[in-house]
């Protein structure tokens, strides 16, 4: 059974302009491991974050990232 890439979890940055959002896509768009990535707020520009961190995602925790306060 082939498994379907999923895209989950978006939470707003506090400008408004970009996304960050849970993804178990690869860069091919092929299913792999859950990885953070950051979109522009019109969708355009996806892309992972340049970051290891250990993630699981089960489908029943929705709120999984969240934008901490901006810094100047």
């Amino acid at each position: 059974m082939d498994v379907i890439p999923s895209n989950v979890a978006p939470a707003w940055n506090p400008e408004g302009d970009k996304v960050i959002f849970l993804s178990n896509r690869t860069e091919s768009g092929e299913a792999g491991a859950w990885r953070l990535w950051i979109m522009d707020a019109d969708g355009g520009n996806q892309r992972p974050l340049p970051i290891e961190v250990p993630l699981s995602y089960t489908f029943g925790d929705e709120q999984v990232a969240s934008w901490g306060p901006s810094v100047d």
